[in-house]
């Protein structure tokens, strides 16, 4: 339900695994690696001589960081394998509707990998092979294992079949050819159909370019975030630079006034200003491990929770730390130079 949902939404498979993490827990295999981290961590600091207590402490913490890891990876693993499931049976599942509809022809089925050198030797013996027709029954389909990236290309070897020798009444709309991708599918393909989202309110944010569409466009942007990045590991501040920034439809999210106006927090901004440090900042530090977004901008800065909805608080300009005036320094410099 939880990836489900993700695709509906139009999430990537990284924010999804982010949902499904609070899931699940580690396998058998990996309780037990583990396990086995943490005995030779411990061996290594008592071989050393520290003491046993803090040796036990020091390995437990290293243990604890690496089962943070493990935990990543296997949600990873699980939405990465599903949806690559769905993807194979959804477009088997066209392909077959198609040719009962008389739309195509008898398909073989060519085993495609994804060409790189991590193709495992599993999957790169399949390459380019016939693993069957479409008019046979138990042919094997990707993924092959978890993580498999592997995928089918129908090839027709023989003309569609004719049904009836009526002509049929026209359709509104003609039905694909081919199916590649499962949410393609034709209607009456027994599946779930994903909901599509209402589409967002206008932020007054200008619209990110595609990168293929743009290739300089592209370039300066990665020019402009790598500037960024590596201003904040010699800051050593945590958190991953976005850039730029991404678009959230924030029009539904809570505003946290006790974080924001309280006596606590008394930054003094209101909710239409927070909304506004949004749609006007220069970039967005994500915080993994907090999942939020922070926005920082010329006037002011709002840090958002998009799992909860809700904007958690906000300050301006003039309450930044030290470190966060020199990144915003960085970005209009970096800017600059890139447009003279």
């Amino acid at each position: 339900m939880v990836i489900l949902l993700g695709q509906s939404n139009r999430m990537a498979s990284r924010d999804i695994a982010k949902q499904v993490r609070p899931l699940i827990g580690l396998n058998e295999r990996q309780a037990a690696a583990n396990l086995n981290y943490r005995e030779k961590v411990y061996n290594k600091y008592r071989e050393q001589g520290m003491g046993e207590v803090k040796a036990r402490e020091r390995a437990d913490k290293a243990a604890i960081k690496y089962a943070g890891k493990q935990h990543r990876f296997r949600a990873e693993t699980i939405v990465h394998t599903e949806l690559a499931f769905a993807y194979n049976r959804g477009a088997h599942m066209g392909v077959a509707q198609g040719i009962a509809d008389g739309l195509m022809g008898r398909c073989a089925m060519k085993w495609s990998t994804a060409g790189t050198n991590r193709v495992c030797s599993r999957c790169l013996a399949l390459k380019d092979t016939i693993v069957g027709y479409t008019d046979e029954s138990g042919v094997t389909l990707p993924p092959l294992h978890p993580r498999c990236r592997c995928a089918i290309i129908y090839d027709e070897v023989a003309a569609p079949r004719r049904i009836d020798n009526k002509p049929k009444p026209p359709k509104p709309e003609s039905k694909p050819t081919s199916v590649i991708n499962p949410l393609l599918i034709p209607a009456t393909v027994p599946m779930i159909t994903p909901v599509v989202p209402p589409n967002p309110k206008p932020n007054n944010k200008p619209e990110t370019t595609n990168p293929s569409d743009n290739p300089q466009q592209s370039d300066r942007d990665e020019k402009i975030k790598s500037a960024l990045q590596t201003k904040m590991a010699e800051l050593k501040l945590k958190g991953e630079i976005i850039f730029p920034p991404p678009e959230l439809d924030f029009s539904d999210f809570t505003f946290d006034v006790a974080h924001t106006q309280g006596d606590k927090h008394p930054h003094d901004v209101t909710e239409e200003e927070a909304r506004k440090f949004i749609t006007e900042a220069y970039f967005a530090i994500e915080k993994r491990g907090a999942n939020s977004y922070n926005f920082w901008g010329k006037e002011g800065a709002t840090y958002v929770q998009p799992n909860l909805k809700r904007i958690r608080t906000a300050f301006k300009a003039e309450e930044y730390a030290p470190p966060y005036h020199e990144l915003i320094e960085v970005y209009e410099n970096a800017l600059g130079n890139l447009q003279k």
